[in-house]
Formats: structure tokens, C-alpha cells, sequence
């Protein structure tokens, strides 16, 4: 899609003079993609995380830059840690096998685009991942504003008015 977008871009004619060239080399900037594989452990499944997604309008996280991101799956929270691979993780994605698509000559270091134990499914390389965040579930609990605190001990306003004394 990305190279649609450039290819594009790279067919409308400029009509820019050599000062104006020189000011939008200024102004580019490059847009990068970067992967993180998140890691929910075996308490949730993909299956849960998807149909949380769907009713939920999406998952959220909070704090990706952070040491320590949050991730919001519908009601389901997470707070999670980043780490660095000792390798790399590799991306793929799925998708049903379509007999219409061209068939390419395996070659190159990931010759394979199918599954052997699934043969209807084709892979597509995504792309790679040296961080991984990984997430355990919590709970939230509604905090109290400090007014609503019940304090046994706190004067009541009677109390702390000074007593007089009836000399």
C-alpha cells in the first residue's frame, strides 16, 4: 500500500523552483514502522483478546514509550514491561489459500509462504521485532476522592470547635 501511495506521489509534476526544492528537503520527514510482540501469557487466548477487540471498538495501550505500557483489551487491563529478544521475532500474517494468487518460485531466506501442518493457509512476511512487552492482567479499583474517605478518627465539627469553660 505504501508503495502505491510513493508511486503516486511520484507521477504528479513539480513545478517547484530550485529555492523551493531546497526548503521542502527541509521539511521531509520519513515515517517508520516499528513492531513490538505483545505477550498476554496463557491466561488469555488470542480468541479472547480478538472478541474483546471486536465488541470493545479496539485495544488501547498507554505508556508504549514507557518502561512500564498498559494495554486495554475491552474491560480486560493489563500493565506490562518491555524487553529486548535475545533474537529476533518474525511477523507473519495469515490468510485463507487463494488458488488465483501467483505462485512464486521459493528463494531468498524465507523460501516457505505456507504452513505444512495447515495447507490452506498462506503466510505473508510482516516484519521483525527485537522488544517484547510483556503483560500480566490487573484489576482496577475505584479510588475515593480523599472528602469521601471515612476517618473514624478525623474531629467531627462540633468536636473541634474549642470547648468554653464555665468558670
Amino acid at each position: 500500500m505504501q508503495e502505491a501511495i510513493a508511486e503516486a506521489n511520484a507521477e504528479q509534476p513539480s513545478e517547484h523552483t530550485a529555492n523551493e526544492s531546497k526548503d521542502s528537503d527541509e521539511d521531509e520527514w520519513e515515517e517508520e514502522t516499528r513492531y513490538i510482540v505483545l505477550d498476554l501469557g496463557t491466561e488469555v487466548t488470542s480468541e479472547t483478546v480478538q472478541a474483546a477487540a471486536a465488541s470493545h471498538e479496539g485495544v488501547s495501550i498507554v505508556g508504549l514509550d514507557s518502561s512500564a505500557p498498559h494495554l486495554r483489551v475491552g474491560n480486560l487491563v493489563f500493565r506490562g514491561t518491555l524487553d529486548r529478544t535475545l533474537g529476533t521475532d518474525l511477523i507473519f500474517a495469515t490468510s485463507k489459500h487463494d488458488d488465483a494468487r501467483p505462485q512464486r518460485a521459493p528463494r531468498g531466506p524465507l523460501p516457505l509462504s505456507t504452513d505444512l501442518n495447515r495447507p490452506g493457509i498462506d503466510m505473508t512476511f510482516v516484519g521483525q521485532s527485537t522488544v517484547r512487552a510483556k503483560f500480566t492482567r490487573v484489576s482496577l479499583e475505584r479510588r475515593q476522592p480523599p472528602g469521601d474517605m471515612m476517618d473514624v478518627d478525623a474531629p467531627s465539627a462540633e468536636s473541634a470547635a474549642p470547648e468554653k469553660s464555665a468558670n
